[in-house]
């Protein structure tokens, strides 16, 4: 588990890290490797979110709706 963590870069979580042990020929269900990472203090890394403020003109109201 340690190997494919580091293989790419902290960035594979549990679910990626059950898929390619089950390639690899482990059969091993998502819980237990949560578990195991959990227990082992493996934390993929999470992107940030994105801080951007949309500013948008106001849409002109053609059909004379009223809300």
């Amino acid at each position: 588990m340690f190997n494919i963590f580091n293989e790419n870069k902290s960035r594979y979580g549990y679910r990626r890290i059950t898929l390619e042990l089950k390639n690899r020929g482990f059969n091993i269900n998502y819980k237990t490797v949560s578990k195991l990472m959990n227990i082992l203090g493996i934390k993929s890394i999470q992107r940030p979110k994105d801080d951007i403020i949309h500013i948008k003109e106001a849409i002109v109201n053609i059909f004379k709706q009223r809300f």
